[in-house]
């Protein structure tokens, strides 16, 4: 694991040396002498090297003499690294946090409740209302989004053309189907809609439809949230389109997961239309021949009109701190600041502030402002609250996933997948 954590540049010793509570090497803890704080985030080494400059573009605004010491991972070994060093009270000072597992830190007492530092040190007037709740456990915020992803609806333009179809038309799900039906087979090899619903990790495109029916994946208290009437009518629909030929084989399906987006049906052109993350338009947009188009997500057309949602990218403090207010002012910075916003640019997502979005703007390509601009429009209509992700919710996509590919294969019915979900669900909630 400490091969795998090895720091970017500087501090590799400091960042094994597991000497806790934020104070390393230097530092005398009289507040007087030098200080080194830790920092983390999961990905690779070129996401490192831009948070760590980042990091000391923050370092060289500060009368103190502070150093951060930078940690990374890919995401799997990096989560694991989380809850060891947060059952030994020894978190990073300040780090990346995925909307999964906020839950779990945020009523364990590891992290550090950002509230006295709101509208003070970290300033909120630029991310949205709703960027607040995307943190928030209970009565404490313990995260901040840093930037957003999406979910969009990408399709070939030729290929809709050629069925006579309007990609900017496709406004409902129905809309969707019927879109599908039409440009499935309009080329050889092609089929008109990528299936979404074998996915076992991430269940994105149906909590959007779950909100849109006025519902939500998990309630305030950690809950289950929908019904078996929503999850039945979402499998139905999409078990129409395979009845009818015009989703992608299971096989193929899996297949596809496996390939990663540069080898997705849309990216390699055997699809016309699909849903996926917003910002996959930026990574699919390179490697595919075909003009894409990029839309908002499919709505119910008597649903709910504040369904909107944005996954967001977290970063937090541990309560291990012995920094807090230097910790605190990290956040605001990586959130905030339109310099540090144009060295890392995209590398996460969109910027969840509106001020740092348009200022990187002319700095983007065209596929990459698309998606920035897509965001920052969604981001205009109503949203509600979005119930923090619970301890156990990823055994809840996991059931979604793993029924949803039974039903794909023909081994469930729709009635017998939806109710299994639904206690599967409840199970992995304590039953609640």
């Amino acid at each position: 694991m400490a091969a795998i954590l090895a720091a970017c540049g500087r501090g590799d010793a400091a960042q094994n040396s597991g000497g806790g509570g934020g104070a390393g090497a230097g530092d005398d803890g009289s507040g007087g002498g030098p200080i080194t704080m830790r920092t983390a985030l999961w990905g690779n080494a070129d996401r490192a090297q831009l948070y760590e400059e980042a990091t000391a573009m923050y370092a060289d605004t500060l009368e103190e003499d502070v150093t951060f010491d930078m940690s990374f991972a890919e995401l799997g070994p990096y989560l694991e690294r989380l809850a060891t060093t947060a059952a030994a009270n020894d978190l990073p000072d300040v780090f990346f946090m995925r909307d999964t597992h906020l839950g779990w830190y945020g009523q364990s007492g590891s992290l550090l409740d950002l509230t006295p530092y709101l509208g003070n040190i970290i300033q909120t007037d630029q991310i949205a209302e709703a960027a607040i709740g995307d943190g928030t456990v209970g009565d404490g915020v313990y995260a901040l989004p840093t930037h957003y992803v999406g979910q969009a609806l990408f399709y070939d333009v030729e290929m809709l053309q050629e069925a006579g179809i309007d990609g900017t038309a496709i406004t409902t799900w129905d809309d969707l189907a019927e879109a599908a039906r039409a440009a499935h087979g309009i080329r050889e090899g092609v089929v008109g809609l990528d299936d979404p619903t074998m996915d076992n990790s991430t269940q994105r495109f149906l909590e959007a439809y779950i909100r849109q029916a006025g519902e939500e994946v998990f309630t305030p208290d950690g809950g289950i949230g929908f019904s078996e009437d929503t999850i039945g009518s979402w499998l139905e629909f999409w078990h129409q389109l395979r009845s009818d030929g015009v989703l992608t084989p299971p096989d193929v399906s899996l297949e596809n997961d496996a390939a990663g987006v540069a080898g997705s049906m849309i990216a390699t052109n055997r699809c016309a239309l699909a849903l996926m993350s917003t910002n996959h338009y930026v990574q699919v947009l390179p490697v595919t021949q075909n003009e894409l188009a990029l839309a908002s997500l499919p709505v119910l057309p008597d649903g709910t009109d504040d369904w909107w949602f944005f996954p967001p990218i977290l970063i937090c403090a541990g309560a291990n701190t012995q920094h807090p207010e230097i910790a605190a002012g990290l956040i605001n910075f990586l959130v905030n600041d339109i310099e540090a916003g144009k060295h890392t640019l995209l590398n996460q997502g969109a910027p969840s502030s509106a001020a740092v979005r348009d200022a990187i703007l002319p700095l983007l390509d065209d596929g990459q402002r698309a998606f920035v601009e897509q965001i920052s429009r969604e981001q205009e209509y109503p949203r509600r609250p979005f119930p923090v992700r619970p301890q156990g919710s990823e055994e809840v996509n996991a059931s979604i996933g793993r029924n949803s590919t039974a039903v794909a294969y023909g081994q469930m019915s729709v009635a017998d997948a939806a109710a299994a979900i639904v206690a599967e669900s409840k199970a992995a909630m304590g039953g609640a």
